[in-house]
Order: C-alpha cells, then sequence, then structure tokens
C-alpha cells in the first residue's frame, strides 16, 4: 500500500510540473490567427481593396501567403491584456523590379513602421518590439499603395504577435510551478516519517 501511494505521490507531482510547464509557455503563443495563410484563405484577417488574396505564387515558409497591390488593407483584431506589451513580427517581398510600393504598418490605428517596396526585394523581416495594448483587444492593420512607378506586387507571410517577456510566467503560472517543489518537500517529509 505504501509503494502504491508513493507512486500515485510521484505522478500526480510529475503531472503538476509539466502542466505548469506548459501553461507557463502559453504566454509567449502567437495571437494571430492564420499567421501563415496556410488555410489558403483569410480566416481570421479582413481584407479589403482593389486585390488582395491568398496564393502561392511565393511563400516565406509553408505553401501560401497573402498577395496584395494597388490599394488594400489586410487586418486582424486580437485578444490583448490593457497595459500588457506584445513583440510583432512579419515577413515581406516585393516585385518586379520596375515598380515600387508603400507599405504602412499600424498597430490600433498608430503608425509604427513600414516603408518604400522598390524593384524586386526577396522576403525580409520587420519586428516591432514592446507594443503596448491599450484594451483587450488590439489590431493590427497593414496597408499597401502604390508607389511613384505604379504599384507592385507585395507578399506577406508568417505574421507574428506574441506578449513581450517570451517564456516568462504569469502570476498564476508561477504558482502552478511552485506547487511541484512544495509537493517535493511534502513527499520527502512523508517518506522521512516512514509512513
Amino acid at each position: 500500500m505504501k509503494k502504491l501511494m508513493l507512486a500515485a505521490i510521484r505522478c500526480s507531482l510529475v503531472f503538476t510540473a509539466l502542466a505548469a510547464l506548459s501553461l507557463a509557455r502559453s504566454a509567449s503563443a502567437n495571437l494571430i490567427t492564420n499567421p501563415g495563410f496556410e488555410t489558403g484563405d483569410f480566416t481570421g484577417w479582413t481584407a479589403q481593396g482593389f486585390f488582395v488574396v491568398v496564393d502561392n505564387s511565393n511563400p516565406h515558409s509553408g505553401f501560401y501567403e497573402a498577395f496584395m497591390t494597388d490599394v488594400t488593407t489586410l487586418s486582424q483584431t486580437i485578444p490583448t491584456v490593457a497595459g500588457a506589451t506584445y513583440d510583432f513580427s512579419m515577413w515581406n517581398a516585393h516585385g518586379p523590379a520596375e515598380l515600387d510600393d508603400v507599405i504602412d504598418i499600424f498597430w490600433n490605428g498608430s503608425f509604427i513602421g513600414g516603408g518604400d517596396l522598390i524593384g524586386d526585394e526577396p522576403y525580409l523581416q520587420l519586428t516591432f518590439s514592446d507594443l503596448v495594448a491599450t484594451g483587450s483587444s488590439s489590431e493590427i492593420s497593414f496597408a499597401v499603395r502604390p508607389g511613384l512607378n505604379g504599384g507592385g506586387m507585395v507578399y506577406l507571410d508568417d505574421v507574428s504577435v506574441t506578449r513581450s517577456g517570451v517564456g516568462v510566467p504569469e502570476p498564476f503560472s508561477t504558482l502552478w510551478l511552485a506547487l511541484p517543489f512544495a509537493g517535493m518537500v511534502a513527499f520527502r517529509r512523508f517518506r522521512a516519517k516512514g509512513v
């Protein structure tokens, strides 16, 4: 009976430790739905404008990417925590060589970056850190417009928004992480008493 009880305690400690680690890692999960457009459509996104589609002509990874030209916008609203900070990244490419475009990137309607895309440009990663959420949801959006030499093709792929401080558990996760250690101390005392 004693061996069975000790085995049950060990199993529960291992289970609790695994649960704590999974909760601690969930804080760094990508909040974007369909970040690589791998559904083959705009699931999770709102697309507006003259020409914005999902296709498979030039993906950064996987099989699909978003393809935009002329005056178009692509946006997604994600769940956030007011006052928390978030990190954002995306990959974009451009072509053909004789045309140019401008891409603007917005967080909750505020411009955070972008710039001119001139000629043939391979995929380039853009990253922005410590974006502050002002409410329980935040919107990330991209706006594409033609440059001086007309509109080319803008490719977007692998969009990511994660909470800043990747791998840093939230207070509740810290509690769950501490429980297995408390259990190990209790187990050691239980075992020492020889019950």
